[in-house]
């Protein structure tokens, strides 16, 4: 068959597939957003100078928790420097 013949049936099942995961993938888009902007924000606070580690691991617990996240791994350094 010619490669126009699978794109033209290729396109409907994308579409289907695309609305079958809709969801699932807006949750992953959502997670990376979020890791992404706690990442900028552990920068932006290790440049201002408070030391907490800058990795996936921290960025992903303020991107997922939120302040919370920040504050537990504020905690978790304060409480590693008794």
């Amino acid at each position: 068959m010619e490669p126009a013949v699978y794109i033209i049936l290729a396109f409907p099942i994308a579409i289907i597939a695309l609305a079958i995961f809709r969801r699932p993938l807006k949750l992953i888009l959502k997670l990376c957003l979020n890791t992404v902007l706690g990442f900028i924000l552990l920068v932006i606070l290790d440049l201002i100078g408070v030391p907490i580690g800058v990795n996936p691991i921290n960025a992903v617990l303020v991107g997922v928790l939120g302040l919370p996240g920040l504050g537990a791994i504020l905690i978790i350094r304060w409480l590693m420097l008794l």
